[in-house]
């Protein structure tokens, strides 16, 4: 995992742009996940997607959810994550989970924090 200090003219947007080389962003895609159950992306392009924290930590998804992911996508964006405490420790576990999903499959997860931005990168 390389830490990297805030900068502020990268956005998530920007980066976003930037990881698909200009191609056009779907709104809205859908993985099959297993079971009969989808999970929503809000914004990909190509093998790239972007997340806001909530909407991949903020809510009861597990491993098969990032598997699923990590079987279309080679890199997704996650944005807003929060600094950890105990009143959000389910979310923290969510996001070790993920992590660990993303890092086994050698994926390349940037992610915007309050406090700086972190790239990790599996190669």
């Amino acid at each position: 995992m390389h830490v990297i200090p805030k900068v502020p003219h990268i956005s998530p947007p920007l980066l976003f742009a930037q990881l698909t080389e200009g191609e056009a962003p779907v709104k809205a895609a859908v993985v099959p996940v297993m079971m009969g159950r989808e999970l929503e992306v809000p914004q990909a392009a190509g093998r790239v997607c972007m997340f806001g924290f909530q909407e991949l930590c903020g809510r009861p998804l597990a491993a098969a959810d990032y598997l699923a992911l990590t079987g279309i996508y080679h890199t997704m964006a996650l944005s807003g994550v929060p600094v950890f405490k105990a009143a959000n420790r389910s979310e923290g576990y969510r996001f070790v989970t993920l992590i660990d999903v993303f890092y086994e499959h050698r994926s390349v997860i940037p992610c915007w924090t309050c406090r700086c931005i972190m790239l990790m990168a599996i190669l």
